[in-house]
C-alpha cells in the first residue's frame, strides 16, 4: 500500500485514499486488501471492490465488481460503459457523504455473502 501512496503526488487524494482505507478494512474483520494491477483490491471471500485514482490522479473512483447486482436507490454508481462493474467518483475537495459510503459497502459485502462463489 505504500508504493502506491507513493506515487499519488496530491496530498488530499492520499488522505482520501487512506480513509477510505481504514473505512474499508474496519467494516469486517474477514476484509483482506491485496494489491493488484498497481492499485488497493479488498477480498471479502473474494475480490469486491478497489480504489483507482482516475483524473489524472485528482479523484478516486471506489470501484465494486459486481455492481451491476448492487441496489443503488441514492443513483451514484456509475457504469462508465463497463458490463458488471460500477463505480463512484469522489473528490478530495467535495464533502463525503459516509452514510451513502456505508449503504455501498453494506450492499457489497451483503452480495459477497450471499454469492455462489464465496
Amino acid at each position: 500500500m505504500q508504493e502506491f501512496l507513493e506515487t499519488i503526488e496530491d496530498e488530499n487524494l492520499r488522505e482520501l485514499i487512506l480513509y477510505l482505507d481504514r473505512f474499508i478494512m474496519g467494516y469486517d474483520e474477514k476484509i483482506k486488501r491485496t494489491m493488484r494491477f498497481k492499485v488497493p483490491f479488498y477480498d471479502y471471500n473474494n475480490w469486491f471492490c478497489y480504489l483507482n485514482p482516475v483524473e489524472k490522479y485528482t479523484k478516486l473512483e471506489w470501484v465494486f465488481l459486481q455492481g451491476k447486482e448492487m441496489e443503488d436507490p441514492h443513483g451514484a454508481l456509475k457504469s462508465k460503459g463497463r458490463k458488471l462493474v460500477r463505480g463512484i467518483t469522489l473528490s478530495p475537495e467535495k464533502d463525503i457523504d459516509v452514510d451513502l459510503l456505508k449503504d455501498l459497502l453494506h450492499e457489497a459485502i451483503t452480495i459477497q455473502k450471499n454469492s455462489k462463489r464465496s
